[in-house]
């Protein structure tokens, strides 16, 4: 599974190897996406933005999906080298969340302005027509969203910790014990909020508040679902994304779920 979740990675890692990337006024789709590629290898997120909005509408589709990702390269909020990075030599679990959060919170790109840029992306990615582009980008953009929601509960020590989680990891052991699985003091990931589902336009403005649990099962959720319409089921990383999604609406559990999944 790792190999396939890598050869999907890699496979939409932009390339510099553009053969007109460096012409001055590329004409035609071809030239046209290959200097935008050019202009993205060069983190010059401004000139791709502008060349990917001269494709064709028969480029629609590449359009789209790419400019997610430049939209998230462009924020630092995300990127697919921090995807490959995180998974090292295993198939990626949980660890690999915790590994892109702390990445994000060391960037300093926690805010919720930014969890409403990747809603805007999603969105946006609807609008693929191919499936498996679709479902592509939007799994990345959930799992970035999944992990940038989670680098809010990164500690002041600039590592995610079993007690940035719950209130008294050793005593959330079930999903009874609310005193030990209430959140920690000043932790900046609240209980509840929203939204509790990813529907749009009608939850767009929600994911520029406090980050909160509900936002983080949300993003796992659909970051699972999407993998699952890509290519079926998958381990590691793609479980664990499973498993949070599925966890309860209800404070203690999910938190309980949290130490279980991300800290194995």
């Amino acid at each position: 599974m790792l190999k396939n979740l890598t050869l999907l990675a890699s496979a939409f890692l932009l390339t510099s190897c553009n053969i007109w990337g460096g012409i001055d006024s590329p004409s035609g789709d071809a030239q046209i996406l290959s200097a935008a590629r050019g202009c993205f290898d060069r983190a010059d997120y401004v000139c791709a933005g502008e060349y990917y909005a001269k494709l064709s509408t028969g480029m629609n589709d590449t359009r789209l999906s790419e400019t997610a990702f430049v939209k998230m390269a462009e924020n630092g909020i995300f990127s697919v080298s921090d995807l490959v990075a995180s998974l090292g030599d295993g198939r990626g679990s949980g660890n690999s969340i915790n590994t892109i959060a702390v990445a994000i919170a060391a960037r300093g790109k926690t805010a919720g302005t930014l969890r409403v840029i990747l809603d805007e992306q999603f969105v946006a990615a609807g609008g693929i027509v191919d499936t498996h582009l679709r479902a592509y980008t939007r799994f990345m953009i959930a799992l970035a969203m999944t992990a940038q929601v989670l680098s809010n509960a990164v500690g002041s020590d600039g590592v995610l910790s079993r007690s940035d989680i719950a209130a008294d990891p050793t005593q959330c052991v079930n999903t009874s014990g609310v005193t030990g699985c209430t959140e920690p003091v000043g932790t900046a990931l609240v209980d509840n909020g929203l939204p509790g589902s990813w529907a749009g336009s009608a939850t767009d403005a929600n994911w520029g508040t406090t980050a909160n649990l509900d936002m983080f099962i949300t993003a796992s959720q659909e970051a699972d679902t999407q993998f699952n319409a890509l290519s079926g089921s998958g381990l590691g990383v793609v479980q664990a994304l499973g498993t949070l999604g599925g966890l309860g609406n209800l404070p203690a559990p999910q938190r309980l779920g949290m130490l279980q999944t991300l800290f194995q």
